[in-house]
C-alpha cells in the first residue's frame, strides 16, 4: 500500500522539495527549539516536528487537533481539518510520540479547557487570512530550520511528511 507514496516529483519553479536525510533529522531532533526560536513557539515546534515525522500529517492538520480528536483507546488522532476531503482520517500514533499527544490533552483538561474543541496547541492562535493555527508557526519553523540546517530551501515542514512516506515505502520493500 505504500508503493509510490514516497515519490514527490511535482514540477515546480525552482528547486524540487525533498525529504529530510538522516543527518538533518538528527540535527532537527537534537536541537533545543526554545533556544533557537524562543519559549513561546519552541515547545510547539519540538512537539510538531516529532508528530509530523511519526504520523505523516500536514502541519495545519496537527496544529488544528483538539481534545475531541484524541482517541486514547486506539492511540490515534482524528484529522478533521484537511487540505482535501480524502485527508480526513484517523491516524494511529506511534508509541514513541504518543506521550506528546497525551501530555497536550492532559494540559488542555488541567487548564479547564476540557471542552471537546479545546485545542491541543492553544499557544498557536488562529492567524492569517485563512485563520489557521499553523499560519505563524510555519514561519517560525522556517527560522528554526534555517538556523539549524542552513538556507537549504529544498526542505520545509512538509519534508517530514515526505520523509514519513519514503521510510514507509522503504520498509515495505524490505519486507
Amino acid at each position: 500500500p505504500w508503493e509510490g507514496q514516497g515519490e514527490y516529483r511535482r514540477r515546480s519553479k525552482g528547486k524540487q522539495k525533498r525529504p529530510f536525510d538522516r543527518d538533518e533529522l538528527l540535527k532537527l531532533l537534537s536541537t533545543d527549539t526554545a533556544t533557537v526560536v524562543g519559549p513561546r513557539y519552541g515547545p510547539a515546534i519540538q512537539d510538531l516536528v516529532r508528530l509530523g515525522l511519526m504520523t505523516g500529517a500536514r502541519l495545519n492538520e496537527l496544529c488544528a487537533l483538539a481534545v475531541a480528536d484524541v482517541d486514547e483507546d486506539r492511540h490515534a488522532v482524528r484529522i478533521g481539518e484537511s487540505k482535501t476531503e480524502a485527508g480526513k482520517r484517523v491516524i494511529p500514533v506511534h508509541d514513541v510520540v504518543w506521550p506528546i499527544v497525551q501530555r497536550r490533552r492532559e494540559e488542555a483538561v488541567r487548564t479547564g479547557s476540557n471542552q471537546p474543541q479545546a485545542p491541543l496547541f492553544p499557544e498557536l492562535p488562529p492567524q492569517g487570512p485563512d485563520r489557521k493555527r499553523s499560519w505563524y508557526l510555519s514561519k517560525k519553523f522556517t527560522v528554526f530550520r534555517r538556523r539549524v540546517l542552513g538556507a537549504d530551501n529544498t526542505v520545509d515542514f512538509h519534508s517530514l511528511r515526505r520523509t514519513f512516506a519514503t521510510y514507509l515505502e522503504q520498509a515495505q520493500r524490505q519486507s
